[in-house]
Formats: C-alpha cells, structure tokens, sequence
C-alpha cells in the first residue's frame, strides 16, 4: 500500500530551496494538496491500497 499526504510535497519542496519544513508550509500548502490531490486520483486506478492522511482534508476546503 502506499500512504498518500501533502507532507511528502512540503518536504521535498524545502529540501529543494534549501529551507525546512515549517519555514516552507504555510505559502507552498496549497500546492502541496494539488500534488496530494492528483496523487489520490491516480492511487483509485491503481491495483494497489492506499491511505489518504485526512488531517489536510480540512484545508483543502479552505484552499478552493
């Protein structure tokens, strides 16, 4: 199965400009829950599980 989340975005994206997680967070979350998002809608084709971290879920109907 694989675990599906925005923190896997956050974190690449701060490693990516040199900065840490908490720093990047707030200005890149709403791309982080696209990326998540698209993750999600390729994981229900797939033959595999998968969990969806809800904690973000809240914030997604804040972000659209």
């Amino acid at each position: 199965y694989s675990i599906i989340s925005t923190d896997k975005w956050v974190e690449i994206f701060a490693r990516e400009v040199g900065k840490n997680y908490s720093q990047v967070f707030e200005d890149f979350m709403p791309i982080a829950i696209d990326c998540m998002c698209k993750e999600v809608d390729i994981a229900l084709f797939a033959p595999a599980l998968f969990l969806c971290i809800r904690t973000i879920l809240a914030m997604i109907h804040k972000h659209s």
